[in-house]
């Protein structure tokens, strides 16, 4: 991947978010955050600190845009820091081939649906927690994590394949 694909996708995929899909309030409850690919995306191979520092910036500037205080910066910081752990667990019997992408076209669906919704549910966790912070709310958090989350994957399932179908 090029700095100008990278730059694409950082671009098309915050737009995407603060332009759309911020101002779609399903139900009045949910709002699928797609901005996460930005780090999931990143080659399976990439450093932690770069992808920390990738995922702090997407973070902090979706958090500009949203005038969340930083609540987003955190979720994917913390997504960044525990994404070689995934790649690690996730690892296949052969190992990866160094010019794997963490794609639905290169990983195939199950991989990929696990290492999203992974990633996913975990950015999910740390971004409400720190937008509940009280133990008052667990049904209500718990409940917020898991249908984002459903949300989120299923666009981002979505994405993927208009964009496997666009290679094509």
């Amino acid at each position: 991947m090029t700095i100008i694909q990278f730059s694409v996708r950082f671009l098309w995929l915050l737009c995407l978010q603060v332009v759309f899909l911020d101002r779609l309030l399903l139900h009045g409850f949910l709002t699928p955050y797609v901005y996460p690919l930005v780090v999931i995306l990143l080659p399976l191979t990439f450093p932690t600190w770069g992808a920390m520092l990738i995922g702090f910036g997407t973070g902090l500037t979706v958090d500009f845009f949203l005038n969340t205080g930083g609540m987003h910066a955190l979720a994917t910081l913390f997504l960044a820091y525990v994404r070689p752990v995934i790649i690690r667990a996730m690892r296949p019997p052969e190992g990866y081939d160094p010019d794997d992408r963490p794609t639905l076209d290169s990983m195939g669906v199950g991989w990929f649906i696990a290492f999203a919704s992974i990633g996913i549910l975990l950015h999910h966790t740390v971004y409400f927690v720190v937008e509940v912070w009280s133990f008052s709310y667990v049904w209500y958090f718990l409940k917020k994590v898991f249908i984002t989350s459903v949300a989120t994957l299923v666009l981002v399932l979505l994405l993927q394949l208009l964009t496997a179908a666009r290679r094509t």
